[in-house]
């Protein structure tokens, strides 16, 4: 059908001109309503990466801003860390940075030479079972001294000090003692206990 009005002539549509309108009018919102989506499992799964779980057998130490503290570069510090020993954690990317200790039992073995009270050269073989103590105060004392230590560095470090009190302990026994009072060379190690 046509009209004329004045000089100019209006047509009608025709029926494909009328469905590619409604078409392009449905797709533009079948795509938006398509991203919308989109973007929530993108965000949704972003979340779910950022989210940390922490085993029992673990804490799980989170440094940075955004922990009500301030920001600085020293790990283990109570006004930027937060401790959590298990659940779930969302650490944000950028901003924090997340370290486990692990709270499970370990052992290293000890093998120190030294000289007995007699001055009488005495070979020591022995191993020593340690593990962190699970209160909040003593994993951050912890994550002060190992926190970006491996397990051979911690296992390392905790053997030389260990070994040096050794020797220090074998030194102020006689033989006899060491031989016949096992028992009394862990009581008199500085190494048991807290700290």
């Amino acid at each position: 059908m046509t009209e004329t009005l004045g000089s100019k002539v209006k047509v009608a549509p025709t029926t494909t001109e009328r469905l590619l309108r409604m078409s392009f009018g449905l797709n533009t919102t079948v795509i938006a309503v398509v991203t919308i989506l989109v973007a929530f499992v993108a965000m949704g799964g972003f979340i779910a990466s950022r989210l940390r779980t922490v085993p029992s057998n673990e804490v799980l130490i989170v440094v940075g801003k955004g922990l009500g503290g301030k920001s600085g570069s020293a790990a283990g510090t109570a006004a930027q860390d937060q401790v959590y020993f298990s659940g779930r954690a969302l650490v944000l990317p950028v901003l924090q940075k997340a370290f486990t200790l692990s709270l499970k039992q370990r052992q290293v073995p000890l093998n120190v030479t030294g000289q007995d009270k007699n001055f009488i050269k005495v070979n020591v073989v022995a191993s020593i079972n340690f593990k962190f103590a699970d209160s909040e105060e003593d994993v951050r004392k912890a994550a002060q001294r190992f926190l970006t230590h491996s397990d051979a560095e911690l296992h390392h470090s905790i053997q030389q000090s260990v070994e040096g009190s050794l020797r220090s302990i074998v030194g102020s026994m006689t033989i006899e003692d060491i031989n016949s009072n096992r028992c009394t060379v862990p009581e008199r190690g500085p190494f048991l206990g807290q700290g």
